[in-house]
């Protein structure tokens, strides 16, 4: 349920504030409601839920908010962590032969069904083939702000539902 307007809320300060400035960047919040290694959820200036997130070393992720497998918005309220994968992006971006080595890399777990998403890539750590999509992220002035989509969403052949 929307709350009333009241005389010292101007309702045309909060679609400027929200509105993409010239540049395309969209306020998301105020950098201190950031907590590392927490999301919050935001909206993109192409109007989708993102979850932002900065990580314990201070880089700045957003991804996508829908869980493809939920087929609801709650990935901003899941578990931020790292996770050991298998190399393989390396041979995939190169074409040349996997090696076979590991790295960890940082997630984001849903809260609902537990799949890992890569914060980088928004990819599904189990199903490559499945991704939240991903969004420019910066830090200016102490704000954060979201920029335009840099991958879509993929969503899974089948879902628990």
């Amino acid at each position: 349920m929307s709350r009333p307007s009241t005389s010292t809320e101007s309702t045309s300060n909060v679609s400027v504030s929200n509105a993409p400035d010239l540049e395309g960047w969209t306020r998301a919040c105020d950098a201190d409601r950031l907590v590392p290694e927490r999301a919050v959820a935001a909206l993109a200036p192409d109007g989708a839920q993102v979850a932002v997130v900065r990580t314990a070393d201070g880089r700045l992720f957003a991804v996508g908010h829908h869980d493809p497998y939920a087929l609801a918005n709650v990935i901003a309220r899941g578990v931020v962590g790292t996770r050991t994968v298998a190399d393989e992006t390396a041979s995939e971006k190169t074409g040349q032969e996997a090696t076979g080595q590991e790295r960890v890399v940082d997630v984001i777990q849903s809260p609902l069904y537990k799949q890992a998403f890569v914060l980088a890539t928004g990819e599904d750590v189990e199903d490559r083939s499945v991704s939240l999509g991903t969004w420019a992220v910066r830090e200016r002035d102490g704000v954060i702000e979201l920029g335009e989509r840099t991958s879509e969403a993929r969503h899974p052949e089948r879902t628990t539902r």
